[in-house]
């Protein structure tokens, strides 16, 4: 596909994100589009297509998880999303947060590398860590979300590794996971989520989101989103 849009349409035609194997389908799709020079392509489509990147930018935010979640495509009804995620080089000081997803999805590591690991709920007489479980809910719609304790659960490491450039994966959506960027490293991977299996998704963490929050997410300007995509295709990472 030569640009965003073409891809937007071809997988509203051809991707059921709904489907049971959907995961794995995901993962085929996201291997054949992120191939070097069509990824680089398809980015520099949407700088160059104003009223796409207008959309894009709408759609798009800092992440709570410290990354910047831009979303290139969204299939009728949230049927998929196709994203990208970027960690800048020297951004502020953030640990992700444990967590799992309302969905399953695939994802290629772009640029950079990152640590992967994978966590499943401990019994209380492991000697695990004890971390707050909060549910997470994008029920109050697309521009803001909200947490609410559940309640305390032990955990342990059940995988830990390195995932470099070209390196992909799919998981399910009940599959607790973290990854970890260095401060001072680039870092961009391509995610494809299916159609959402259920309402709500669960963080584990012992930072202080208190009993209940709700978060306010900020859109990017088409001016910061721009710079940002521009950023990413002058490194020599992609």
């Amino acid at each position: 596909m030569k640009t965003m849009r073409k891809l937007r349409d071809h997988l509203n035609a051809s991707f059921d994100g709904s489907a049971p194997d959907a995961g794995r389908e995901a993962h085929r799709l996201i291997r054949e589009i992120a191939v070097p020079d069509g990824i680089h392509s398809l980015l520099a489509s949407v700088l160059r297509d104003g009223s796409y990147l207008a959309e894009v930018a709408a759609a798009s935010y800092m992440h709570n998880n410290g990354f910047n979640k831009i979303v290139l495509a969204t299939g009728a009804g949230g049927e998929y999303k196709l994203r990208l995620h970027l960690w800048r080089p020297h951004r502020e000081p953030h640990s992700e947060h444990i967590h799992n997803h309302r969905w399953m999805f695939s994802s290629i590591v772009l640029a950079g590398e990152m640590q992967m690991e994978f966590f499943e709920l401990a019994s209380d007489h492991s000697g695990g860590p004890q971390l707050e479980r909060h549910r997470y809910s994008r029920s109050l719609g697309s521009s803001r979300f909200g947490t609410q304790f559940v309640d305390r659960v032990k955990i342990r490491s059940t995988f830990a590794g390195t995932l470099g450039s070209g390196a992909s994966y799919w998981l399910r959506g009940n599959v607790f996971h973290r990854i970890t960027v260095p401060r001072e490293d680039l870092a961009a991977t391509l995610v494809l989520q299916t159609a959402a299996l259920g309402p709500d998704c669960e963080v584990l963490t012992n930072d202080p989101l208190g009993k209940e929050s709700v978060v306010e997410l900020k859109p990017f300007t088409v001016a910061e989103l721009a710079e940002q995509i521009d950023s990413l295709l002058r490194s020599s990472s992609l």
